[in-house]
């Protein structure tokens, strides 16, 4: 089956109706988007996206949808995308592929042209295969230059062939190479490299075993390095092609589909690269990894408790974009609490007696000194507690380390402020008390443009990124914030967010001047009225955000956002689809499929509302089977020609191995090794082997156990 996406049609949104002019079978159509809305509007697998009526016009040719989901607010000129399900896809090849009878061109791997009209082989343009019933075998032709040989020769009555090199052949055990040219057949063809002798000296198995040591290098002998012709495998005859005896050594059984023509000693190589390497599991054993995507499916409400601490975020949503520093060791604090009629969630206690009004923290000291200046924010979507403006400026009044009065009078005031209620609380955002700093003068001049602080501000001298916002009326004309709900839709190009710039500290005073961007232009102070506060603030690292918890996601996956609630989160579409930006393990940003910036989120939504993800996520490493298992290597025979000649230092004789005076040599346990001591410069020199080294010369004895003089 194949997709295809429909492009006539006509779509009329007042009466909900899609129209294809062709004859289509409704279980046919998959999905039918709103390109120019982005909007998904008809989707086969879900209720919500489906059709009220399906009709057809076989006189006319035509195929009519009613849809579920309300399109009268889109407009009939709007593009859309329809997907359905065809038998097959319909191609037409470029001319330059196909005959003057519309046939496909082809050409066999030995057709080859020399389109350059360059002469001799190249190894970028050309391969050469080996074929065997016109299959190809395992290596082929890698390049055109060889390896310079000087001789090749043979051991009577075995099938390892010695070359050896007039310079170094930088090959190691197991390459393939292509041997053409000797005087022996059996020598000629595709091998591999079974040993290194030397950086000039090393073997491969020939297809037999020869009759006579001999010199088999000819005139036109050449050895090219070859490589692993990857396309090719024996077919084998079922799943257990290969079966092993268990024994010690082992014996392989392979069956194959069909007839190879194999004859008896023919040798072979078992590799990864070139075979099958079966291995028996069952669907869903732990070495066995199939699952290529998770289902993503998660729920949150906005009003229930996240257990996050510190921030505004006690519920599911975050709108602000902001937050105030808080910073004990410069002098900046904020204490975070929650108001409201609600004993079970509010941490403070307020006492609305005349004359005694304190607010008492429940959940831990609020870290304030005697006669500091504060603001007080409500939080979005929180209403004031009695008595208290939002973002206006007080100074507290230390009673202990949890409890507090609010003056309007000044540091040393004993007026306290009334209070009357708890306020309101809508179970999503916290309200805060937060370090402000009070301006009592104004500078209007064109040549100073600055405001005067009675005390020192941290932080703004040395960061020209500092931001900072105005609170509760005019301060020198400069922007102020009155709500701080505002702070969910305030950005850094609002002319509210402000920068501080040429800050000078003079007899532990602030004075400073203020831009609308980092070190930009200077804002004018219009007016000498100085009656607001100032707040220390940073971009909030959750701003934007919606709890869902463990979520699982990752930021390449695409979520569809759902809501039980037509009002959603401001900057949200309900079953709209999303990429996520990851925030934390919990909490995840959402930005357009096709889009790359954040979604601002201006609302909290319906308070009750149950929001939801879903989609699927891609999972790694998947598609996968354990293979590991012990191998045990097939035994092997070596033949190691022996000879008697003259130590080459010092004095008295010494045993040469394959022309190599007394090497070290490895032997491995149920491998065959023949010592051949056919030179006649062995008489009367026996060979024979002791554990102990130098034998009998080191205090040892001869090694006898199984062995026959």
């Amino acid at each position: 089956m194949a997709k295809q996406i429909i492009h006539k049609y006509e779509f009329t949104p007042s009466t909900r109706k899609v129209k294809f002019f062709d004859l289509i079978r409704r279980e046919r159509i998959l999905i039918i988007t709103n390109v120019t809305t982005n909007q998904i509007i008809y989707s086969f697998g879900d209720p919500s996206f489906g059709a009220t009526a399906f009709t057809q016009d076989t006189t006319n040719k035509t195929t009519e949808l009613t849809l579920t989901f309300d399109t009268t607010s889109m407009s009939a000129t709007d593009k859309l995308q329809a997907f359905i399900e065809s038998d097959s896809n319909f191609i037409r090849p470029d001319k330059t592929y196909t005959d003057p009878v519309s046939k496909f061109r082809v050409s066999q791997p030995e057709n080859l042209i020399d389109t350059d009209f360059e002469y001799g082989l190249q190894s970028t343009k050309w391969e050469t295969l080996e074929l065997i019933k016109n299959i190809p075998t395992f290596f082929s032709r890698n390049g055109d230059e060889d390896i310079d040989i000087s001789s090749i020769t043979t051991t009577a009555n075995s099938s390892e062939v010695r070359v050896t090199c007039a310079e170094d052949h930088n090959l190691v055990q197991g390459n393939p190479i292509i041997v053409q040219g000797t005087s022996k057949s059996t020598a000629n063809g595709g091998f591999v490299v079974t040993r290194i002798i030397s950086s000039t000296i090393f073997t491969y198995q020939a297809k037999a075993p020869l009759a006579n040591t001999e010199e088999i290098k000819e005139t036109y002998t050449q050895i090219f390095l070859g490589s692993i012709y990857q396309g090719t495998e024996f077919k084998l005859e079922n799943l257990n092609g290969i079966v092993t005896d268990n024994a010690v050594p082992s014996k392989l059984s392979v069956n194959t589909q069909f007839p190879l023509g194999l004859a008896e000693n023919t040798s072979l190589f078992l590799t990864n690269s070139v075979g099958q390497k079966v291995v028996n599991f069952t669907a869903g054993a732990s070495n066995v990894t199939h699952t290529n995507f998770n289902n993503i499916g998660t729920t949150t409400q906005v009003n229930v408790a996240t257990g996050e601490l510190n921030n505004w975020n006690y519920g599911a949503v975050n709108t602000h974009n902001y937050i105030p520093i808080h910073d004990p060791s410069n002098g900046l604090v904020v204490k975070w609490f929650t108001a409201g009629t609600d004993a079970n969630k509010r941490t403070i206690t307020i006492n609305t007696a005349g004359g005694v009004e304190t607010i008492t923290f429940n959940d831990s000291p609020h870290g304030f000194t005697d006669g500091q200046y504060i603001v007080y924010w409500h939080g979005d979507g929180n209403g004031a507690i009695g008595g208290l403006t939002d973002t206006r400026p007080y100074w507290v009044r230390v009673v202990d380390a949890n409890t507090i009065y609010l003056t309007l009078s000044g540091p040393t005031s004993t007026n306290r402020v009334n209070l009357s209620s708890y306020g309101s609380f809508n179970s999503v955002s916290r309200s805060c008390f937060v370090t402000a700093f009070d301006p009592v003068q104004a500078f209007t001049s064109s040549s100073q443009e600055q405001l005067r602080f009675n005390s020192v501000v941290p932080l703004i001298a040395n960061d020209r990124n500092q931001r900072v916002i105005m609170n509760y009326t005019t301060t020198g004309g400069l922007p102020y914030m009155n709500n701080s709900d505002n702070l969910a839709s305030y950005i850094d190009t609002s002319s509210t967010i402000l920068f501080t710039k040429n800050v000078q500290v003079i007899n532990n005073e602030t004075r400073c001047q203020f831009a609308y961007t980092p070190n930009g232009s200077t804002r004018n102070i219009s007016t000498g009225t100085v009656n607001g506060a100032m707040v220390l603030i940073e971009p909030d690292p959750t701003a934007n955000s919606i709890w869902f918890a463990n979520h699982g996601l990752n930021s390449n996956d695409v979520i569809r956002f759902g809501s039980s609630s037509s009002s959603v989160p401001g900057g949200l579409g309900r079953n709209y689809y999303y990429r996520p930006e990851i925030v934390n393990a919990n909490r995840i940003r959402f930005q357009y499929f096709n889009q790359t910036y954040i979604r601002n989120l201006t609302s909290q939504g319906s308070l009750s509302a149950t929001l939801d993800i879903s989609g699927y996520s891609a999972v790694d490493n998947t598609d996968r089977i354990n293979a590991q298992q012990s191998v045990t290597a097939s035994p092997t025979t070596t033949t190691y020609a022996v000879s008697v000649a003259a130590k080459s230092g010092g004095s008295g004789n010494a045993y040469y191995i394959d022309g190599n005076e007394a090497p070290a040599l490895t032997l491995t346990e149920g491998n065959t090794y023949i010592f051949d001591q056919s030179s006649a410069s062995n008489y009367g020199h026996l060979l024979r082997f002791s554990t102990t080294n130098d034998g009998t010369h080191g205090g040892g004895s001869a090694y006898t156990t199984g062995v026959t003089e």
